[in-house]
């Protein structure tokens, strides 16, 4: 894993979903400059589709790295399709609508 750039903190991020158990999953974790662990996260949800589970996992890296005061974040996710939605803002209205996601949490 890379370090983030100077002052930032980075969040790694990443959501599973299982078809036959209808479950999902999704966590990551916090580390500084210098690769220091500052924290982690795991949620999972009974419902759901491996898109939101991309998508919740990128909320949540968020929403926990602010909430403990980190203002400067690096996100890094595996699913460049999921990137690219956040990406594009005509696509991104569309498919935070679709899974009751709102586009703050992605600025």
């Amino acid at each position: 894993m890379d370090p983030p750039f100077h002052l930032f903190v980075k969040v790694n991020v990443d959501g599973s979903y299982k078809m036959n158990a209808m479950v999902m999953g999704f966590g990551g974790v916090i580390c500084n400059q210098v690769r220091c662990w500052l924290g982690g996260f795991y949620c999972h949800r009974n419902e759901g589709d491996p898109l939101l589970a991309k998508l919740l996992a990128i909320e949540h890296g968020l929403n926990y790295t602010w909430d403990r005061v980190y203002k400067s974040v690096e996100c890094k996710s595996d699913c460049v399709a999921v990137v690219e939605m956040i990406s594009c803002s005509d696509e991104n209205t569309i498919v935070m609508q679709q899974h009751a996601l709102t586009k703050k949490h992605f600025i």
